[in-house]
């Protein structure tokens, strides 16, 4: 159940050379929640292996999704949108 402590980030390939950007769909559906310590964390809205540097608990959103726009930056993906969820 998602509450207004979680997020969707949506991710896409970084412009390549055709220049056109595409959807990144095998992983397109990164939720970051709030647990009840009100640590945030990264987990795929499907049953997909989180990797191990993702495991990761951070005391605010903005740290997480730094680590994360750096961690994907190197694979040449990047965030294109993050969406609120919740009320």
């Amino acid at each position: 159940m998602l509450t207004s402590n979680s997020k969707t980030v949506v991710l896409e390939k970084a412009i390549g050379k055709s220049g056109v950007n595409v959807e990144y769909s095998h992983f397109q559906n990164l939720q970051l929640k709030q647990d009840d310590t009100s640590l945030w964390y990264a987990r795929y809205a499907s049953p997909a292996h989180v990797p191990e540097t993702m495991k990761q608990r951070f005391t605010n959103v903005n740290q997480l999704l730094k680590f994360i726009d750096l961690y994907y930056s190197k694979r040449n993906i990047r965030i294109k949108e993050v969406i609120n969820d919740g009320i």
